[in-house]
């Protein structure tokens, strides 16, 4: 159920001789639920986009919002390549982390 996490190194490719810390793991996909992550994130960049286009939010106001929604992909994305388990933990992290993130997309237009 819970796997300790583990340093990832070299995503796609093993280096010969090269001294490693962490696991190399050799043809590592994308899972899932990354996969629906990204693309949960892309359409709250897409509404956020039509609630700016349709004068709901100021420019300020979608830049600010952008750049929150960026750091959320950006932080998951830098720990699911460094720190990759498959486990029950990981995968409810993602799914509460998903859930925030289609809520807010719901609420963006509306909350400003």
């Amino acid at each position: 159920i819970i796997q300790a996490p583990r340093a990832v190194v070299h995503w796609d490719h093993v280096e010969e001789g090269r001294d490693s810390k962490g696991i190399a793991e050799k043809g590592r996909k994308v899972s899932w639920s990354e996969l629906f992550l990204d693309l949960v994130l892309v359409t709250d960049i897409g509404l956020l986009g039509e609630s700016y286009q349709s004068g709901a939010i100021s420019l300020l106001e979608g830049i600010v919002t952008y750049r929150l929604i960026y750091c959320c992909w950006w932080s998951t994305t830098q720990f699911a390549g460094r720190f990759y388990t498959d486990d029950l933990i990981d995968k409810y992290t993602s799914g509460v982390l998903m859930l925030c993130l289609v809520g807010a997309a719901l609420r963006i237009g509306e909350d400003y």
